[in-house]
């Protein structure tokens, strides 16, 4: 089990080892358009960096909050 501080020192390097979100960014935005399509934000809880929200920030007002400060 990850603690905080683990994420704490992760932070730096999250980006490069998670690679780009914007497969999965494109999959969120399919299952928005399905199940509540005039949606206009998005909360993402437990966001690391944000980097899967920078893809769906072009179309909703985006909101993400991390434990970690760090991230």
């Amino acid at each position: 089990m990850s603690t905080k501080s683990d994420y704490n020192a992760f932070a730096e390097h999250y980006d490069s080892v998670v690679g780009e979100r914007k497969d999965i960014a494109l999959y969120i935005k399919k299952l928005i358009k399905r199940y509540h399509p005039r949606a206009q934000s998005v909360l993402e809880l437990g966001c690391g960096s944000g980097s899967m929200l920078e893809p769906l920030s072009l179309k909703y007002a985006c909101t993400g909050i991390d434990s970690s400060r760090a991230m």
